[in-house]
């Protein structure tokens, strides 16, 4: 079985732009920066949860994907097709796992993710 046989849904990546608003302040807006990436969602498990809640690290699913031609951190957004939201953990805390070789097929991103919204 392919690896993107398992990707069942599709998010936006969406990345961080400051700009100034009416009064002179800065606000944070999210621009698209890849469409439709395939993707895995899951939730942890029990045991990973444990483990990150020892770390004091907020972390609620994993997202699979295929490498994409963009760095992601922690300031950037996935967005579901469904409207659901996700931001990646801080890298200090629960890094993107990053290049996985799955099943000896071949390399994937694994992100751990806090549902936003």
């Amino acid at each position: 079985m392919s690896f993107l046989t398992m990707c069942n849904r599709t998010c936006r990546i969406q990345a961080p732009n400051r700009v100034q608003d009416s009064m002179g302040g800065w606000v944070t807006t999210y621009a698209t920066v890849i469409l439709d990436v395939p993707c895995s969602l899951n939730p942890i498990s029990a045991e990973q949860a444990v483990y990150y809640q020892s770390l004091r690290v907020k972390v609620t699913h994993v997202i699979w994907m295929p490498p994409q031609n963009a760095e992601i951190d922690e300031t950037y957004r996935l967005l579901m097709e469904n409207g659901e939201l996700y931001a990646p953990s801080p890298a200090s805390e629960a890094p993107m796992t990053g290049l996985k070789d799955v099943a000896g097929r071949r390399r994937i991103w694994e992100i751990n993710v806090v549902r936003v919204k």
